[in-house]
Parts: structure tokens; sequence; C-alpha cells
């Protein structure tokens, strides 16, 4: 059984720009992962700042794995 995960994040829209970066490396990370079936994120055109998230991962085994990647400090 696949898992979906959906979601919003509010970014005021003058710093949306800053986020992206941000974005694309979770981007990225997420779909590296076994598992992944899809991650993207959507600006909402309708709503400036509000930030659509969507993800499908193949089972709960697969999101825990990614869930404790995404938990560890990050390298400096």
């Amino acid at each position: 059984m696949s898992l979906i995960i959906a979601g919003t994040v509010r970014v005021p829209p003058e710093n949306l720009a800053h986020f992206q970066p941000h974005m694309q490396a979770m981007l990225a990370a997420s779909r590296a992962e076994d598992g992944c079936i899809t991650s993207s994120y959507a600006v909402d055109v309708a709503e400036p700042g509000l930030v659509r998230i969507f993800e499908a991962w193949r089972d709960q085994a697969a999101l825990q794995a990614r869930a404790a990647l995404a938990s560890r400090p990050l390298p400096r």
C-alpha cells in the first residue's frame, strides 16, 4: 500500500525566491530515496506565498527511512 503526504507551507511572497534552493535540495533528496514514487512542490497561483507539497511513497518503511535521514544533523 502506498502512502500519500500532502500539505502546505506559507512563505511571505517576497521571500519565495530565497526558499527555492532549499525546496530543490529537499526534492532531490526525497526523489533519490528508494521508495519515493513522486515528490513535488507547487506555488499556488491564486494565493501568493502558498506552497503545496505532495509526496507518494511505496510504503511506511520507505517513508520512515526518509524521515530518519531528514532528522540527522547536516554536516558542517
